[in-house]
């Protein structure tokens, strides 16, 4: 059975827009990322500064704890979501995937 030329163009126009509805998902995706570790980084970088020098507080030790919990927590849950999503996609790499030191977080 031979296809029509109008068929044709709309099965190809919906193969286009579902890939380009997944490369828009891909880019919130990677955008969301990128804002949480930024946050994280800079969460880092402000608890080194603040903690780095003498410090007058009462009880130094807690607060250095709960800094390095709110830090280390987001960190690891970080490394978990990656460490979960990257088996996933490895596959869609054109370049061999993650085995070939390529490394997709999306």
């Amino acid at each position: 059975m031979e296809l029509t030329p109008d068929v044709k163009a709309t099965v190809l126009l919906q193969m286009f827009q579902f890939h380009i509805n997944e490369i828009q998902r891909r880019q919130d995706s990677e955008k969301t990322w990128f804002e949480w570790i930024s946050a994280l980084l800079l969460a880092t970088f402000g608890a080194v500064i603040a903690l780095a020098g003498n410090t007058t507080l009462r009880q130094p030790l807690v607060i250095k704890i709960l800094a390095t919990l709110m830090i280390s927590v987001p960190t690891f849950i970080a490394g978990y979501r990656i460490l979960k999503i990257a088996p996933k996609h490895s596959g869609q790499c054109p370049h061999g995937g993650a085995n070939s030191g390529d490394f997709a977080l999306v």
